[in-house]
């Protein structure tokens, strides 16, 4: 069953939590990065980045 995504990340929002996640070697739990982003972000669309980037 495919779950409907209601906000997309924009790209810079993607590339900086990439960026953040190289950073520490892939070594994070999704709250903790999602507070310390440097942006706003929402806590859904961080966990839509996420699993974009882990290859959902």
């Amino acid at each position: 069953m495919k779950t409907q995504i209601s906000q997309y990340p924009r790209l810079d929002e993607v590339l900086m939590v990439e960026e953040i996640i190289r950073e520490h070697s892939g070594e994070f739990r999704k709250k903790q990065l999602w507070k310390s982003l440097p942006e706003k972000v929402t806590y859904r669309t961080n966990c839509t980045m996420i699993d974009y980037l882990s290859g959902f």
